[in-house]
């Protein structure tokens, strides 16, 4: 199956991206005096990785890299109008709301990725699923309504609920949102409508120097794997990169450096067992465990009556 994979990502389409990471300080990322730095800095970073030879058709910005609400923020003009002027698609996180008067909740939000398109509009967006619990809502709230204060500043989010790609013309992006990269079936249920690309935004400046980031970067080879796709990633601090559909990783940045790197990415549309059968043969093999054993100790009666009649 290696070699099969192999041979068939040296012959897929592919498509020149670029994963841009910002290391913003934790400390500063949300102060309103930095924001407009902030997004100086990513500009800056995706200049400099347009200057090759060939220019990216796609980037991705980090989980919240836009530390604003974008509907009512000028410094998004910025943002459109590079996006605009290189004709790129720009996949960047950010917090976003929906006003909604005829619900019981009239303003919602959400932990999100915008998709910019070439003319620099919002084309499509996809909203975090699995939310941090204390840190973007809180659970069981009716119970709970003492913690509410402490998490207020921090967020109380609307969890999505779409599998849909984002598409970005030859790119059909699954998003996975910080640590949804952990989670397997996010990524297999974008990847059953049509996803060829897999892109996780992620913010680990929350773990410093510990070995988390590490970890976390090496359980998204998983959804690689699983799914057979080729999976960027843009950290804000690191790790950030690129991995093949055979989990093998092509470009990697280090931790708490700011900078940008672009890969040609292989867009592969192969079906895999798990894409379609989930956990489904795991169920199985647990289910036949009863049956295993039977069968073990039936096998090991006969041998035993057998040697008795001896």
């Amino acid at each position: 199956r290696y070699q099969q994979i192999s041979s068939e990502t040296a012959t897929a389409d592919t498509a020149l991206v670029s994963a841009v990471q910002g290391n913003i300080e934790q400390s500063k990322k949300w102060s309103p005096t930095q924001k407009e730095k902030t997004v100086e800095r990513y500009l800056s970073l995706s200049a400099q990785a347009l200057e090759g030879e060939e220019k990216p058709e796609f980037m991705v910005w980090p989980e919240t890299a836009l530390p604003f609400y974008p509907a009512r923020e000028p410094l998004m003009n910025r943002v459109r109008t590079f996006v605009r002027k290189n004709e790129i698609h720009l996949l960047t996180g950010s917090p976003y709301f929906t006003v909604s008067p005829e619900n019981k909740k009239p303003v919602t939000y959400s932990n999100s990725a915008l998709l910019l398109n070439q003319e620099g509009r919002l084309s499509a967006r996809y909203n975090k699923q699995h939310l941090v619990p204390f840190g973007e809502y809180v659970p069981l709230r009716t119970y709970l309504w003492f913690i509410k204060p402490l998490v207020e500043l921090i967020g109380d989010f609307t969890p999505g609920d779409s599998f849909e790609p984002l598409d970005a013309d030859t790119i059909q992006a699954g998003v996975l949102i910080c640590f949804e990269s952990i989670f397997p079936d996010i990524a297999r249920r974008e990847t059953v409508k049509g996803a060829n690309l897999l892109v996780n935004l992620t913010n680990d400046a929350w773990y410093g120097e510990s070995s988390a980031p590490h970890h976390s970067w090496a359980m998204t080879v998983f959804r690689a794997v699983e799914n057979r796709r080729s999976l960027v990633r843009s950290a804000n601090t690191g790790i950030s990169g690129f991995i093949n559909p055979t989990g093998e990783i092509q470009k990697e940045s280090p931790l708490f450096k700011a900078q940008a790197i672009n890969a040609r990415t292989p867009l592969l549309t192969v079906h895999t067992v798990f894409m379609h059968g989930g956990y489904r043969f795991g169920v199985l093999c647990l289910a036949l465990i009863p049956f295993l054993l039977y069968l073990s100790v039936l096998k090991q009666q006969k041998t035993i009556t057998t040697e008795r009649s001896r």
